[in-house]
């Protein structure tokens, strides 16, 4: 709901691009893949995102 929201219908995201293949199209291998390949830049962002904040404030430390 959230992607739908924030890109107003009009954009369409990696998350609802995976429900459209696994529910309207029935595709079944497009969707676990783009899940895997969104997985896999989520946690590329990771150390990326480390070298810019300290890693305890990105999990909510002090």
């Amino acid at each position: 709901m959230t992607p739908a929201l924030l890109g107003g219908g009009r954009v369409i995201m990696v998350s609802m691009k995976i429900q459209q293949n696994a529910a309207l199209y029935f595709d079944w291998g497009a969707a676990p893949a783009l899940g895997v390949v969104l997985r896999v830049i989520t946690l590329a962002l990771f150390p990326v995102m480390s070298r810019f904040t300290r890693v305890e404030r990105m999990f909510g430390g002090r």
